[in-house]
């Protein structure tokens, strides 16, 4: 099926996160995003470090994507960057929207972060809990 467009996609700040305290020291989060539509290329934007609500420029958030369908889901992934190999980036939350959606809401849309490794039983309905951040 052909595309009926393309469409550019845009990062542009967070809240709510929040600092950890670890054993010796806080851990301020180093966050950043992962952005995906379809079988596209995955944008992930610049790290902001030690910041609970990051602010991305347009050069550094924005990438264009083939729209094949309005139906088709954008996802986002929101990541703590760590500094070591031995140490792999935390996951802060993740959250998806139709690009139907985005557009009904005006081109710009502010979405809850949900964990992304939740445990699913078949026999209930997936509940994924809110993790109080938002992109």
């Amino acid at each position: 099926r052909p595309p009926v467009g393309m469409v550019r996609l845009s990062v542009v700040s967070g809240r709510g996160f929040a600092v950890i305290q670890k054993f010796l020291h806080k851990d301020v989060p180093d966050v950043y995003c992962k952005l995906s539509l379809g079988a596209s290329d995955t944008l992930r934007t610049s790290t902001k470090y030690n910041d609970v609500s990051p602010t991305w420029d347009k050069d550094e958030g924005s990438c264009d994507f083939i729209l094949y369908d309005m139906d088709q889901k954008v996802y986002v992934e929101v990541w703590d960057e760590d500094s070591t190999p031995l140490n792999p980036d935390d996951e802060l939350g993740g959250a998806s929207v139709t690009v139907r959606d985005l557009i009904r809401s005006g081109g710009t849309c502010e979405l809850e972060l949900f964990e992304l490794n939740t445990s699913v039983n078949r026999n209930t309905k997936k509940k994924k809990k809110g993790t109080g951040c938002y992109v």
